[in-house]
């Protein structure tokens, strides 16, 4: 690593006689930069100059974040490979290195639970789906004669946030994009 520039060198001996000719010497150095990729704050800066050949280590996120996003590492612009925070596998080339960030969209999850407000058949049973998952209602995990036994049948689920005006039976599809309760609409036999 140094400056970069040109250079002349000349071989003397030790009393100063010049033994060579005059010899240009260019010394090229490289840098290293980082491209947040449309991230917010601030990437990380190298001011350190290579030679080609050297290694680098390659810096992590500090901070950056992207609405909606999660951070996977850095792409290089030389040999278009992907690299990690701390990695040092990346060896100068003839020409400056930037660093660019990738980024991958999360995937937001939802809970989909089914409860039951009666105290004779208790539900409890949350599942996580992907946002825009299709989902299928799950069957009542107690049998028509469970429920009779006790005097009470049931006509399905109702979702808590609409209330109980609309009840679907077990197999309704649903596409999921937000956190729902599903009840069991148990109602006494008349």
């Amino acid at each position: 690593s140094g400056d970069a520039g040109t250079y002349q060198c000349v071989v003397s001996n030790a009393s100063g006689t010049v033994k060579s000719r005059k010899a240009t010497v260019k010394v090229l150095v490289y840098t290293v930069s980082y491209d947040a990729n449309g991230g917010k704050g601030e990437p990380p800066q190298d001011i350190n100059k290579y030679a080609k050949g050297d290694k680098i280590e390659v810096q992590g996120k500090y901070g950056l974040s992207k609405d909606g996003h999660e951070f996977d590492g850095w792409k290089a612009s030389t040999d278009g490979r992907d690299y990690d925070p701390g990695d040092n596998k990346y060896i100068m080339t003839n020409k400056s290195v930037t660093f660019t960030a990738k980024w991958k969209k999360k995937i937001k999850n939802w809970n989909v639970t089914y409860t039951s407000d009666d105290p004779d058949f208790p539900i409890n049973k949350t599942i996580e789906v992907n946002d825009n998952e299709e989902i299928r209602l799950i069957d009542i995990p107690y049998s028509a004669e469970e429920l009779y036994e006790k005097g009470k049948y049931c006509n399905g689920w109702y979702n808590k946030k609409e209330g109980n005006s609309i009840v679907w039976g077990p197999g309704n599809k649903f596409t999921i994009t937000q956190h729902v309760t599903f009840v069991a609409d148990i109602q006494p036999n008349d």
